[in-house]
């Protein structure tokens, strides 16, 4: 996969600005392999993003991530297509709940799991599932595969 690579921001005032965790905003610069189940991964704790995202590749799955949900927005047009968001609710610039409403502008059917350490009374829209923080990766892959089945070719 193929990044572009942006200059290092000393105090990040907007997302274009804020470096990644290792000090460089990275953003894959083509759409998921055909036949791939992609997974977009949103999540603005470094260390959670890639334990998550290594859980899910682990199993097979396609996975674009994010810091948060502009970058979740981009992800997505980047990705040309996704299976299923897992997002967490409380993030900088936009929460898992804006991600959500935006993307399904351009991706109705498309389903979200929800993570958050918060108590959360109802779910966000249709097609939603929640995951309450703490939980370990292999229940995040048993939810994925719950929600949208096995990945339909093994991810490279």
């Amino acid at each position: 996969m193929k990044f572009f690579k942006f200059g290092r921001a000393s105090k990040p005032e907007t997302p274009e600005e804020s470096p990644t965790d290792s000090g460089e905003f990275l953003m894959p610069t083509h759409p998921a392999p055909p036949g791939s189940t992609v997974v977009m991964l949103v999540e603005d704790e470094p260390a959670l993003r890639t334990l998550f995202g290594g859980a899910l590749r682990a199993a097979g799955y396609y996975v674009t991530e994010a810091r948060n949900g502009l970058e979740g927005l981009k992800a997505a047009q980047t990705a040309g297509r996704v299976d299923l968001v897992v997002t967490d609710l409380v993030m900088p610039f936009m929460t898992g709940a804006e991600l959500a409403q935006k993307l399904r502008e351009t991706h109705p059917e498309t389903p979200f799991i929800f993570v958050s350490a918060f108590m959360v009374d109802e779910m966000v829209g249709r097609n939603s599932h929640l995951l309450h923080k703490p939980f370990s990766a292999t229940t995040l892959v048993a939810k994925v595969r719950e929600v949208i089945g096995p990945p339909a070719v093994a991810a490279k």
